[in-house]
């Protein structure tokens, strides 16, 4: 669109852009409702909170976990240095334009202030403040300066140059913002050119007002006269007018940004917000059982629970038969699989393992406000690596690989369900799963305001390497 002669729609474009940039990552559209995604015991997905994996060192049964600086640290170093930097510069050339309007003289004209200085720089405006070096008043071209710098007054361009300013402190690292701060200066040069033109000015004495004043200082966040785009703003003159067709264009930026949206902030629905877990394993136990009645089956043995037939016929092997929908009218119910019969066949009713106190239990994997272990990420690692010790058994039979636990966070702040995911010898397991458990006590998660369970994964490598040679494969 820098093309077209569409400058009043290439600013609003641009500011939407500006606008849209900075609204696109706190936007979160759902393409899918929150699923509850039930997951196997031995399935590792994305999912899953991972902490940073523990490396265990066979020679001597213990590690001292190495101190270093990570890249992610050195990166947010140098973002804020550059932040600083950046701040330090706009306030800088803030206090420039404050000092040369302190040492300037002050006039109106047309109710706009005008502040002629001595100083040897470029035309510019800055707010509702046209600033202009004493020599060039008195030369041919000064009423088409003031036009000009009227313009961007009237315009209120110096809003969208602050605002661009502060998108360029925050992102200063980003390529793109300062494309986008180039184009906005640029359009700005092009909609003063326009209304000056549009009072009457010839072309080519403008054109040559143009050439004449590339030089001076220039002040950025101000509006300046020149701002080295002459030449670009000398061919947007010679331009023909573009065509109304040519607004279509900007339907390819709206296309664009629905695609970013979709793309970008968008849920996938395998991360839904909490996930339940089943509170029912699977376990079958066969006890026999005889009809008393029409109402009760009596177990043999000690295992006595009453059932209450509640409903229905049905058909069991291709016959007529009595289909019973039990209802189980005890206090400790307990894993069960019932095989009842009748003189002639027999129909096997499967049931699963019932916790009273787990039931409706949820179980999340992710959450508003997630663990926290005290000390920190480090502090864990640290209390890992200082207590884990590589099994002795497994160095003499050079057992290594890395052991995946799973466990849970409670909402007591407490570890508890160690589960191994995935391990290479039971070894590994058992000392990985012992020390895990000796974790103390975290933060506990937190999710619209209460404590609840949280599921985390965490790999631990065994490696059966002396720490001084792998700091040499190092």
């Amino acid at each position: 669109m820098r093309k077209e002669t569409f400058f009043l729609q290439n600013r609003i474009y641009l500011f939407v852009t500006i606008v849209f940039s900075m609204v696109l990552p706190l936007l979160h559209i759902r393409i899918y409702e929150p699923q509850i995604v039930q997951l196997p015991g031995v399935t590792v997905t994305p999912d899953y909170n991972f902490l940073y994996a523990v490396t265990i060192y066979g020679q001597g049964f213990s590690k001292e976990l190495e101190q270093t600086i990570s890249s992610t640290e050195v990166i947010m170093w140098g973002y804020f240095i550059g932040m600083l930097f950046f701040s330090f510069r706009f306030l800088y050339r803030y206090m420039q334009i404050r000092n040369i309007k302190n040492n300037g003289k002050l006039f109106f004209i047309d109710g706009v202030e005008v502040v002629s200085t001595n100083e040897s720089m470029a035309p510019f405006s800055f707010l509702n403040t046209i600033f202009i070096p004493q020599d060039l008043m008195d030369e041919e071209g000064y009423r088409q300066i003031i036009l000009h710098e009227m313009e961007h007054v009237k315009q209120r361009h110096s809003y969208d140059i602050l605002i661009l300013e502060i998108l360029t402190i925050i992102q200063w690292c980003n390529p793109f913002v300062w494309l986008l701060k180039r184009a906005v200066h640029e359009n700005h040069e092009y909609l003063a050119d326009n209304a000056v033109l549009a009072t009457g000015v010839k072309r080519g004495n403008y054109k040559l007002l143009l050439l004449n004043q590339c030089m001076g200082d220039t002040i950025f966040i101000a509006s300046p006269f020149n701002y080295s785009l002459i030449k670009n703003r000398i061919k947007m003159m010679n331009k023909i007018k573009s065509p109304k067709i040519a607004n279509l264009k900007y339907l390819l930026g709206v296309f664009f940004a629905v695609g970013l949206i979709v793309t970008f902030a968008y849920e996938n629905k395998l991360t839904a917000t909490e996930t339940q877990f089943p509170e029912m394993q699977d376990e079958d136990v066969s006890v026999k059982v005889t009809m008393v009645n029409k109402q009760t089956l009596k177990f043999a043995g000690d295992d006595k629970i009453l059932m209450e037939i509640r409903k229905l016929i049905g058909g069991v092997a291709g016959e007529k038969r009595e289909k019973l929908i039990l209802s189980i009218n005890t206090d400790n119910p307990q894993s069960f699989t019932v095989n009842w019969s009748n003189e002639k066949n027999a129909l096997k009713t499967t049931g699963t393992k019932v916790d009273n106190d787990n039931k409706d239990k949820r179980i999340f994997v992710r959450v508003e406000q997630m663990p926290a272990f005290p000390g920190g990420q480090k502090a864990m690692l640290n209390f890992l690596a200082e207590n884990i010790k590589y099994p002795k058994q497994a160095v003499e039979q050079n057992i290594e690989g890395n052991v995946y636990l799973k466990f849970v966070v409670t909402k007591t702040g407490d570890v508890g369900d160690v589960q191994v995911l995935r391990s290479p010898h039971e070894l590994l397991s058992n000392e990985a799963i012992r020390v895990v458990k000796l974790l103390p006590k975290f933060k506990p998660g937190m999710q619209r305001g209460q404590a609840v369970d949280v599921w985390y994964q965490m790999p631990v490598r065994f490696e059966n390497v002396p720490p001084a040679t792998n700091k040499e494969k190092k």
